[in-house]
């Protein structure tokens, strides 16, 4: 008799003794007094209760001679309880076997260990074939392909390969892996096509992607997006000053908008007013076009200000722990000003915000449209170093085929990267630089209210008083004065 068989007999026999057992507690005589009850093994359903302590001499004979064949099992009446959780155990675990073998059962059988246009992959791939070939001869189609030049190709690959390197054997190398996500970001194309240039399994694709984009982040944000201290942030307003005449600037802020395909189950929290999917990005950046803070991953249904206020960023901002220097005298003046930051209308007054005068041309005053003019066309950085980055990476141009959480490291491997290949002064990348207008994902404008946590919140503004539009106007008469 197999296991199974036994397992079903011994459940039964406990099924048994527990009906016995019910039916014997219903009897109001024997719930008088302490009762044992004696269940032989045959199928056999006699019954006999032992209530005294003398028994018939024909009871007495018949155990003695048939001791080796009759099985005696006691069960007391308290003892009910212990046997019901007994057998609930065996039920629970009788359907937990039976549900993973079903799920083993159902499981999907693979044709190939590796699929056999995947076993060429050496002889027939872009990686042994392509890409060495343009090494060899052509560096500008390199250049083309990845986005940057070969000798900047090897020292970052010199930089992330001891966190991507896998020892399994028959592993891909980790030139082949920074080459699929380089080209991932240049073309925007969906893995489910990348993957037969580079005869990859699909899923392998997207671990691979996902994996070396954490990675480039990881090993170059601590290098390339250090957080300012006070001597980086002179060293940025000392730089918007000498290229765009605006004194005490630390930097533009503004927020893109990155579309994605809609998240499973994510309701409108991707939803955005422009009407389609998208995580935000909020950058802020310098007079040379770099990032100097991002904040990646919000929802795309919250505002501008919004983001920015929730950011790391705007609580430090908000807790004057920014380590901003102090206030300095505007150049040939002995006014004293604070340093800034610059954004558009979707962001309130703040001692250390500096944002346009609301409202029509037509009833703004002569010095008010000139501060508009004069901070637009320095916020328009920001919107250019966006532009950069959409130009380079395509992967921005249309929506990302990816769970919020890659798309996350997608983003932040982008923005990282493009510090990195600015740092080069690499001549060949000028060609990227011609963003001077505005992208299309790129949000502005104001908007009242902003999503927070499922409900809808009046955008007040942090320390909009009456000091911060003085301090305002003040910039606005020293720049209308110099010009």
């Amino acid at each position: 008799m197999d296991d199974d068989t036994s397992e079903c007999l011994e459940l039964s026999e406990i099924l048994e003794i527990v009906n016995i057992c019910m039916e014997a507690q219903e009897n109001e005589s024997i719930m008088e007094e302490e009762c044992f009850y004696e269940i032989p093994p045959s199928s056999d359903n006699d019954f006999r209760m032992e209530s005294d302590v003398e028994t018939d001499a024909e009871d007495t004979d018949l155990e003695e001679s048939d001791d080796d064949d009759v099985r005696n099992a006691y069960v007391d009446v308290n003892d009910l309880d212990i046997l019901h959780s007994f057998i609930h155990v065996i039920e629970l675990d009788y359907i937990i076997n039976s549900t993973e073998e079903s799920r083993h059962l159902k499981r999907r059988k693979r044709r190939w260990g590796v699929h056999p246009i995947n076993q060429m992959r050496k002889e027939l791939g872009h990686f042994e074939n392509l890409v060495n070939e343009m090494l060899i001869h052509d560096h500008e189609k390199f250049f083309n392909f990845t986005r940057m030049s070969p000798n900047i190709f090897d020292v970052l690959l010199d930089l992330i390969s001891p966190k991507i390197t896998k020892f399994a054997p028959n592993a891909i190398p980790s030139k082949f892996r920074l080459l699929l996500t380089l080209r991932f970001l240049a073309t925007g194309d969906c893995l489910k096509s990348l993957h037969y240039n580079f005869r990859l399994g699909v899923s392998t694709a997207y671990n691979i992607v996902n994996e070396t984009c954490a990675a480039i982040w990881n090993v170059l944000s601590p290098l390339y997006l250090k957080y300012p201290t006070q001597q980086d942030w002179l060293r940025i307003a000392s730089e918007f000053y000498e290229k765009l005449k605006f004194p005490n600037c630390c930097g533009a802020v503004d927020v893109k908008l990155i579309e994605i395909r809609a998240p499973k189950k994510s309701g409108s929290k991707f939803f955005n007013y422009k009407r389609f999917f998208s995580t935000n990005l909020l950058a802020i950046c310098d007079a040379e076009k770099n990032f100097i803070y991002v904040d990646i991953g919000s929802y795309g249904c919250q505002s501008d200000g919004g983001v920015f206020f929730h950011s790391t960023f705007g609580r430090r901002l908000d807790m004057h722990s920014l380590d901003l220097p102090p206030p300095a005298p505007l150049p040939n003046t002995i006014t004293e000003f604070p340093f800034f930051i610059i954004g558009d209308t979707a962001y309130p007054m703040h001692e250390h915000i500096l944002t346009p005068y609301p409202g029509k041309c037509t009833d703004l005053s002569e010095i008010q449209r000139n501060f508009n003019k004069e901070l637009n066309s320095v916020r328009q950085n920001i919107e250019n170093t966006f532009a950069i980055l959409s130009q380079r990476w395509q992967v921005f141009c249309g929506p990302i085929d990816a769970n919020p959480d890659m798309v996350d490291h997608i983003v932040m491997a982008a923005v990282v990267l493009h510090n990195y290949i600015k740092s080069f002064n690499d001549p060949a990348a000028v060609k990227y630089m011609r963003g001077d207008k505005e992208t299309s994902a790129t949000s502005r404008g104001l908007r009242a209210y902003e999503f927070v946590d499922g409900w809808i919140e009046l955008n007040r503004g942090i320390g909009a008083t009456r000091n911060t539009h003085c301090c305002r106007d003040k910039y606005a008469n020293y720049l209308y004065n110099v010009n």
